[in-house]
Order: structure tokens, then sequence, then C-alpha cells
């Protein structure tokens, strides 16, 4: 099994606009899980602290 990692910042905007970003690419990501052969999971997690990154799928 392979665990890939993936992190993301982004693109400046208001807060408000990024978290509903987010969301959207969290819902997209975690929903190819039984579409994409191979995709047995795929995690998304938010972190909206200074300096760290925005976004993380784990799959």
């Amino acid at each position: 099994m392979v665990t890939h990692i993936v992190f993301w910042n982004l693109k400046e905007a208001p807060e408000a606009e990024r978290a509903a970003s987010a969301r959207k690419m969290k819902e997209l990501l975690e929903g190819l899980v039984g579409r994409v052969p191979g995709l047995l999971s795929a995690g998304v997690h938010q972190n909206f602290t200074p300096g760290g990154y925005d976004l993380c799928l784990v799959s």
C-alpha cells in the first residue's frame, strides 16, 4: 500500500472565501473514493493557522 500526502496553500483571499474553497475541495477529493481504481481512502484536513498549509490530502 502507498500513502500519498499533498499539502496546499490556497490563493490569497479573504478567510471566508478560502474556507469555502477548502470545503469544496474536501467534498470533491473525498468523493473520489470508489470512483478511482485503487483509491481506498482519502482524508482531507483543513488548517487555517498562520504560516501553516490550508489543506492536506492523505490518501
